[in-house]
């Protein structure tokens, strides 16, 4: 069946056929509005790697950092890939809920805002929290103790909803965790 489709998404279409990317674009922010905290995150994610070119770049000024990230424009504004992850931006928000099942009562509850690097912090420490771990008996005899659900995968999910959501839609991005 054929629906007309609204002006708003006609322009996105029109967008991904000419190869459009809005990330990159330049925003109104500068590099003097980024919050601290988002950059210091950024350095502990790089230099958690382990690899030497990553710890030696968590080490460079903020300027520095930003620019070698791809995020900053010549006049040190910000593209909106850097607005979102490093600016406290009201498109920035995650609203999450945890459910025993489908359908029933939120058992907790976050709304996380702000630049999109504390956001998924928060986010990902309350989904660690929820993420209960079990002891298994492997046919060895070994007692071994996992996540019910791993971290790359809880990790994977959290960082594809946030990366490919296009951020000029004003709707919150929706997790919700069901389990015990």
């Amino acid at each position: 069946q054929c629906v007309e489709m609204s002006p708003e998404i006609k322009l996105r279409v029109d967008e991904v056929r000419a190869r459009r990317d809005w990330s990159g674009e330049e925003s109104d922010a500068r590099i003097g509005e980024v919050v601290d905290e988002a950059v210091d995150l950024a350095r502990a994610m790089l230099k958690s790697t382990g690899e030497d070119s990553r710890i030696e770049l968590a080490g460079r000024t903020t300027s520095d950092l930003l620019r070698a990230l791809g995020v900053v424009h010549h006049d040190d504004r910000l593209n909106n890939a850097g607005k979102l992850l490093f600016v406290q931006d009201s498109r920035v928000r995650i609203d999450y809920a945890r459910r025993t099942s489908p359908g029933t009562r939120a058992t907790d509850r976050l709304e996380a805002a702000g630049p999109l690097l504390q956001a998924y912090v928060e986010i990902k420490n309350r989904l660690d929290q929820s993420n209960a771990e079990c002891e298994i008996q492997l046919p060895s005899g070994v007692r071994a103790r996992i996540r019910l659900i791993p971290d790359r995968v809880v990790r994977e999910a959290v960082v594809n909803a946030m990366i490919h959501r296009d951020y000029r839609d004003p709707e919150p991005i929706y997790i919700e965790f069901n389990g015990v």
